[in-house]
């Protein structure tokens, strides 16, 4: 519809011309609509937004929802629940950013709107982190967070002192921790295949049972060393567990 919608008013700006000096067409417009492909989600999100002012039929973080379990310390959800002072990290979609001055040495700083699916909050960008923050700062962006949380009248705000692209987060891992000791050889070389698919530098400690039924933590050979990616984690969680694998950051 949007894609025939410029063709429609012109046909319908013709026809009102036509009434209105009586003159009358023989012919009909009888096209049909294109067959085109669905505007992609993240569109359709962006378009509801801005004309109904909320999100209808999901949310762009959603996509995301492995991330923020693995990454996030909080969200706007649980914010209230940190301690004033309290480094955190958030992951979340900027809604709005307002550039702004200091009053006494008028350096250039930035408030910040933060959303997430339980709501939103307010970071604030100190000239200190400004230059650095700068070209991740653009509306629609999803980004990860890092700072201080403090408190205004009750009300949870962040000092952000670190922010990067999501596309960005698997890059924070330092190793990956993978528990088998519950599991057979044969879980072993499954997780061998997949790590072996995904080579790089960040280290992989396994946990395993001994012939003694002790459990120990083995450092894989670098040969097994991973480029931690969405595919791979989603992949080891479910030949594991969800709770049988955790990451470093």
């Amino acid at each position: 519809m949007m894609a025939v919608l410029e063709k429609a008013l012109e046909e319908g700006t013709r026809g009102q011309k036509e009434k209105e000096t009586g003159q009358f067409s023989f012919f009909t417009n009888d096209e049909k609509l294109p067959d085109i492909p669905e505007w992609p989600q993240i569109r359709i999100l962006s378009n509801e937004k801005a004309l109904l002012g909320f999100y209808l039929s999901g949310h762009p973080l959603e996509r995301y929802k492995t991330e923020i379990e693995k990454f996030a310390d909080f969200t706007t959800k649980n914010i209230k629940g940190a301690r004033d002072g309290q480094e955190a990290r958030m992951i979340g979609l900027i809604t709005t950013v307002k550039l702004t001055t200091t009053r006494k040495t008028n350096e250039r700083m930035a408030i910040v709107g933060l959303e997430d699916i339980d709501g939103e909050m307010e970071l604030v960008v100190f000239p200190s982190s400004y230059a650095r923050i700068a070209p991740y700062l653009k509306e629609n962006a999803v980004v990860v967070v890092k700072g201080q949380v403090r408190f205004r009248d009750g009300f949870p705000k962040m000092m952000a002192s670190e922010v990067t692209g999501i596309d960005e987060v698997y890059d924070m891992i330092k190793s990956v921790q993978v528990d088998l000791s519950h599991s057979s050889r044969l879980g072993f070389e499954k997780l061998k295949e997949k790590l072996a698919r995904f080579p790089g530098k960040v280290p992989v400690y396994v946990q395993v049972d001994t012939n003694n039924y002790k459990s120990v933590q083995i450092l894989v050979g670098e040969d097994l060393y991973v480029t931690p990616s969405e595919i791979l984690m989603e992949e080891i969680k479910v030949l594991v567990g969800e709770n049988n694998f955790s990451l470093t950051l």
